[in-house]
């Protein structure tokens, strides 16, 4: 049985996608323009790319296949910014 290839993940795009931009959400609200400016000027390169990422795929293997981490570290990571997302919040 032949495996199926992880679809590639381009990285830019992904930042667009994700770019903080006011005009994203209908209705204003608080904690999405709170979490916005957590990912964006709280969080380094790094930790932005696994967040939006997991986000992308839902998925802490194919994330940390992406990345090229095992699975735990993926998970520790995204512990950790949760963490830092609630004490900001």
């Amino acid at each position: 049985m032949r495996k199926k290839k992880t679809e590639d993940i381009d990285i830019k795009e992904l930042m667009l996608e994700y770019a903080e931009n006011n005009d994203i959400f209908t209705e204003e609200d608080d904690k999405i323009t709170k979490v916005k400016k957590i990912l964006w000027h709280r969080l380094n390169e790094t930790d932005r790319r696994i967040m939006m990422i997991y986000a992308e795929t839902a998925s802490l293997r194919t994330t940390a296949k992406i990345i090229g981490v095992s699975v735990c570290t993926i998970h520790h990571k995204i512990h950790q910014i949760q963490e830092e997302f609630k004490q900001c919040i």
